[in-house]
């Protein structure tokens, strides 16, 4: 038997599990990739050749419960250009794949209609719309025409020193471990 790492994370809150979002970057296009799962990094650099590596755990995300008052978080992916937009808005989902994107589902496929038979969009993450305790932002930044999403101040102020343009906080998550 090899040890081939570990495939998936899952962050456990009393009482609750988490959602990851692993992230892997391509300095030559600026497109990052976001997943929940840690494999889907890996075929991302599999099947895109060159040029990702892996950037690591981004944030938790809260479950999906009627207790709470998290959200539904859509994920929509543009084919041409590699984009990735989060949004809370179904009508931007809508929208936005009238430009080109696609809603990512959770279980990894490409739905080719937001709507199908008037029904909502599934929502890839869940997301906290106001700050609650031991909650951090979730920043979203617009990077040479990609989208970026992070939770760590010192790279969000190192992105716009570069000038990328801040598209402020989209909500709110658990940070990562440290390390």
């Amino acid at each position: 038997w090899n040890d081939e790492g570990v495939c998936c994370g899952v962050a456990k809150q009393p009482g609750h599990y988490l959602t990851p979002m692993y992230s892997a970057f391509n300095p030559n296009s600026s497109a990052t990739f976001y997943t929940q799962l840690v494999m889907d990094v890996d075929y991302c650099l599999y099947a895109n050749g060159p040029g990702f590596f892996p950037t690591g755990l981004v944030c938790y995300f809260p479950p999906q419960n009627p207790a709470t008052s998290v959200v539904p978080l859509y994920m929509v992916y543009n084919f041409s250009n590699g984009d990735i937009i989060f949004t809370k808005e179904e009508a931007l989902v809508a929208e936005l794949e009238l430009e080109g994107y696609s809603l990512v589902l959770p279980y990894g496929l490409l739905h080719g209609n937001v709507a199908p038979n008037g029904t909502p969009p599934e929502a890839y993450f869940y997301i906290y719309p106001e700050q609650v305790p031991g909650t951090i932002p979730l920043y979203q930044l617009l990077v040479l025409n990609h989208h970026t999403y992070l939770t760590d101040e010192v790279q969000r102020s190192r992105f716009l020193q570069d000038g990328a343009e801040d598209q402020g906080t989209i909500g709110w998550v658990y940070a990562p471990p440290p390390g």
